[in-house]
């Protein structure tokens, strides 16, 4: 294996004595192995934090939205709206205070166990 090269797991690399890629060659094969850092240009640097300043616009957008509906709601500009998440709130209000949360629990058991029944037979349709 006259100017073969192996890495480091025996697996016999192309031969490149001519061709001037053999710190290609190698870089591409650490490339899988080590953690680095690619080598960037200024274009794709530029576009790299282009793509990451448009992600989190994109979720300050959502979380300002989020902010002003909620500011909204409190100062009654909305008055439908407003209306309807007050209702909302005295109708959850009435449901957790005469409801004992053990009525829930027993709820979510029953339901596992009902679903329980059908285990073995979804699994072997799943098959």
């Amino acid at each position: 294996m006259g100017g073969n090269k192996t890495d480091n797991t025996g697996n016999v690399l192309e031969n490149n004595q001519g061709s001037g890629d053999e710190d290609e060659t190698l870089e591409m094969t650490k490339e899988g192995e080590l953690f680095t850092r690619k080598k960037r240009g200024l274009i794709s640097s530029l576009q790299f934090f282009i793509e990451r300043f448009l992600f989190l616009l994109y979720f300050l957008d959502i979380f300002s939205n989020f902010i002003e509906k909620t500011e909204k709601l409190i100062k009654w500009q909305d008055k439908k709206t407003t209306k309807t998440f007050f209702v909302f709130l005295i109708c959850t209000f009435f449901v957790v205070t005469f409801l004992p949360i053990r009525y829930f629990v027993i709820l979510g058991l029953l339901k596992k166990f009902a679903r329980g029944k059908t285990y073995y037979q979804r699994r072997h349709t799943g098959n």
